[in-house]
């Protein structure tokens, strides 16, 4: 049987004058996917979108004898499934509904805003009880819940709309699926205990219906807009001849106190429009006006398809860049202010410092004036980028290294390209504001060197065994792994031998053993004990490494946990997260193991940006393709993965909850030289929301939890609340 809704149920509308106007004279865009959010300018109430089109409503007798089976009753009849007869087709034109029910804060709203008197107080006893604002408004009679609605410009939602909303377009028993109902996915009690009282909405998310909506079942039943009659062309209309005349009001979606009789999406409940019970509540539906998916008033209501982190950003200090950049050099010091290093092209590099407490920065270390290079352009000679990522010892030094950045346009149009003579291992010490320069590891001329080098070697990475005054480096752009003995700085620099993977760095684990991974993704080990170096397999299920991520994954990147065995890995084109057991003997091999995606997407990309929390858990920044329909570009993701849980967790996507930090439609600015300074790695969202666009390049967990994140034109520090 095919029927037709023709019109949504009516309600007068109170929206803002531009959303009258869209209805005229207005072409219709492409109706936007299920579960699209806005919020309601009326109520404030996030609504999720159900598009246009045919489902199915009612069942068959043998859904209904699955139901009674699922919900531990002998046969359909036992539910009264008899009124959800027939199973039919039925066209809905498109709608807007309440993610949740209406709550005591909305109900408050409603109530200040007209001055409306309720009898019951079930709802008000609530008003004055921050904590209880979020449960839903109770013991409403139909006719006030319709008035509700008017005022907000909305309607109760007729039965086949909220049918639709809680079963989608594939014929499911229950929002969430065809599973039975469990007391994760909703506020059910047990079979045989009912629970004391309603609960906070959106308390249920594992209950959620195609379209996003939660509480679909269980908590509250919920009015809808039209009476209990029987479907046409019901079988067994006669076992509603006693009530199903009309004279009742059809409610929805059972209710914690009826129990599990209730609790299947095709359910109906007759109830008399002037009576109602505490656990009574509704939820209100809304019809777009014509052209509104177009619309500026569309774009400004949307509520993002994901998770938002606000962060507070801060422009890293100008003159510290050339073209707004910098790279892995993030970190906290022992002082808990936070330090960034900066590239500057052709002219030097900086080690910048945040304090937290003031937000305030500074120029903590100047490469050039620390190593007695020139202060003035030098072209790419300069020590330009500190790209190591600042290894902080247990002494509070900071351990850091420069190297060289790019030839200018200019410079290779003349074919005058400076020599770069190799990077410098440097340190800096917060507590007494020194900075030491400790020389370059593989200069130009060093013999080490191929016969046709011409430059010596950057230093991408530094760590530090500071009890027995060990450092170890890795050079740019040839990967060599070296070892520096603080405490006989007349040897120089050694050449541990395994040439490693780009951009690496070491850890040094519980047993003061050197690792770092090779051009080959084994591992490379430097025993000081033995003063002897190993090269293991580095395992996952009894694969290499380098065939489970196979030819085209790029810079690894890992860190040591707090028990310093330890070691978690990512790469930068791989959404994968794994942890490695480094404690194994000598010459066996490191046993890796795949803790999954940390995040699902296209084109995943991360840079520099691992950190393990002061608890234990890792956080890592993670940027996929946006394909959320909400917005275009790219979108960065925080994920952290909890140890104990065993879980990866998404904590929302990065955004700036200041985006005057920077004057981004200010003229562009330009460099001495007259070359630009990038500000294009910020977009706004539909909704106006600042977010990055292009790169992150590190992240670091501060000790109170506080998680710090850099991001590229402009050069920009972003300051997360502890999570």
């Amino acid at each position: 049987m095919r029927m037709t809704l023709e019109h949504i149920s009516r309600g007068t509308t109170l929206l803002t004058a531009a959303l009258c106007l869209l209805a005229n004279n207005a072409t219709t865009a492409a109706e936007p996917p299920a579960g699209t959010k806005i919020v309601h300018p009326a109520d404030g109430a996030i609504m999720v979108y159900v598009p246009a089109g045919e489902f199915t409503m009612g069942l068959d007798e043998a859904e209904a004898d699955q139901i009674a089976k699922d919900l531990g009753y002998r046969k359909a009849d036992d539910l009264w499934a008899w009124e959800a007869y027939p199973k039919h087709k039925i066209q809905v034109p498109g709608f807007f509904i309440d993610q949740c029910e209406v709550t005591v804060a909305r109900w408050q709203k409603y109530i200040q805003a007209t001055g409306a008197v309720l009898k019951s107080t079930e709802t008000s006893r609530h008003f004055d009880k921050p904590a209880e604002q979020s449960l839903p408004a109770a013991e409403i009679p139909w006719n006030d819940a319709k008035k509700y609605a008017a005022w907000a410009g909305k309607a109760l939602p007729t039965e086949a709309q909220w049918e639709k909303a809680a079963r989608g377009t594939d014929g499911r028993l229950y929002p969430w699926g065809n599973e039975p109902p469990t007391t994760a996915r909703g506020h059910f009690g047990t079979k045989d205990k009912t629970p004391d009282l309603y609960t906070t909405v959106g308390s249920y998310p594992q209950g959620a219906s195609p379209c996003g909506a939660l509480d679909l079942l269980g908590n509250q039943y919920e009015w809808t807009a039209d009476r209990l009659v029987p479907y046409p062309g019901n079988p067994q209309a006669d076992k509603m001849k006693a009530y199903g005349d009309g004279s009742l009001v059809c409610a929805r979606g059972g209710s914690w106190y009826h129990g599990w009789i209730g609790f299947y999406a095709a359910k109906r409940f007759g109830l008399k429009p002037d009576e109602t019970y505490y656990h009574i509540g509704f939820r209100t539906v809304w019809s777009p006006p014509a052209g509104y998916f177009e619309s500026d008033a569309f774009r400004s209501a949307r509520v993002p398809p994901f998770k938002v982190l606000p962060a507070t950003a801060y422009h890293i200090l100008p003159e510290t860049t050339t073209e707004e950049s910098g790279y892995f050099s993030l970190c906290e010091g022992r002082n808990g202010k936070i330090y960034v290093g900066s590239a500057a092209y052709g002219r030097d590099s900086y080690l910048v410092e945040f304090d937290p407490a003031t937000e305030k920065m500074r120029v903590a270390l100047d490469t050039h004036k620390l190593v007695g290079l020139p202060l003035t352009p030098t072209g790419y000679a300069a020590q330009s980028k500190i790209h190591t990522r600042n290894f902080v010892g247990p002494s509070g030094k900071i351990y850091l290294g420069s190297k060289q950045g790019y030839p200018s346009a200019k410079e290779k149009e003349t074919g005058q390209i400076p020599i770069y003579r190799g990077g410098y291992v440097m340190t800096f010490d917060p507590a007494t504001d020194a900075a030491a320069n400790l020389g370059m590891p593989m200069p130009l001329g060093d013999p080490r060197l191929p016969k046709e080098a011409k430059e010596g070697e950057g230093v991408i990475d530094v760590a530090a065994d500071e009890a027995r005054g060990l450092l170890y480096v890795i050079t740019a752009e040839h990967q060599h792994w070296m070892l520096f003995d603080t405490r006989h700085p007349e040897k120089g620099y050694r050449d541990l031998g395994p040439i490693l993977r780009n951009q690496p760095n070491t850890l040094i684990d519980g047993q003061g053993r050197a690792a770092a991974i090779t051009e080959d993704y084994r591992v490379a080990r430097y025993d000081p004990a033995a003063d002897k170096v190993t090269v293991v397999e580095l395992l996952v299920e009894g694969r290499p490494f380098r065939d489970v991520i196979g030819p085209t994954a790029l810079h690894p990147d890992w860190r040591l946990a707090a028990d310093g065995r330890t070691a978690y890995l990512q790469l930068l084109n791989d959404a994968r997260l794994f942890s490695l057991d480094l404690s194994g003997a000598a010459g066996q091999p490191v046993i890796a193991r795949s803790l999954g995606n940390r995040i699902s997407g296209r084109n995943p990309d991360s840079r520099g940006a691992l950190s393990i929390g002061p608890d234990g858990r890792v956080y890592s920044v993670v940027r996929i393709d946006n394909d959320t329909g909400f917005g275009s570009g790219y979108l960065h993701h925080l994920v952290r993965y909890d140890p104990r849980q065993q879980q990866m967790e998404d904590l929302g996507v990065l955004t700036v909850k200041n985006p005057q930090f920077f004057d981004f439609k200010a003229p562009a600015v330009l460099n001495p030289d007259g070359t630009g300074r990038p500000t294009h790695g910020f977009h706004t969202l539909p909704d106006g929301t600042l977010t990055p666009l292009h790169h992150h390049m590190a992240c670091t967990v501060a000790h109170d939890g506080t998680m710090y994140v850099t991001i590229i034109y402009p050069f920009t520090l972003l300051r997360v609340p502890t999570i």
